[in-house]
């Protein structure tokens, strides 16, 4: 008997890749206008830059408050002492509203809305 045996292999289905996500934080972002991403196949390089435009940096915007009081009549009084913090500050959820926890974040709020209250009640 003659004969002969072929064997073909059917490859295997390529698996999709799974996407790369690039996560990074800065220490501060002033002054910069945002930032490219390189890729290399080794760590000596050659490195090639992999974003078409420029990935926008958030430039740590700083955010002030005000704090008013509302009466039982609905007169309002705006204390202007301002409140400063940064993005970069950790925050809490105050009635659903994230808030800067910062020496002059909650405890400031907190500090500036007493003195008031005891200094309009001292008023009084």
């Amino acid at each position: 008997m003659n004969g002969s045996a072929s064997s073909q292999a059917t490859p295997a289905p390529a698996q999709p890749a799974a996407p790369i996500v690039v996560n990074w934080t800065t220490k501060s972002e002033v002054n910069t206008a945002g930032f490219n991403l390189y890729r290399a196949e080794s760590a000596s390089g050659p490195f090639v830059q992999i974003n078409q435009a420029l990935i926008p940096a958030a430039n740590d915007p700083i955010t002030y408050y005000q704090l008013e009081d509302v009466d039982l009549n609905g007169t309002r009084t705006r204390y202007e002492k301002l409140i400063m913090v940064t993005a970069s500050a950790p925050t809490t959820d105050l009635l659903g509203v994230p808030i800067p926890i910062a020496l002059t974040g909650i405890a400031g709020l907190c500090s500036i809305a007493l003195g008031i209250i005891v200094w309009r009640v001292r008023r009084k």
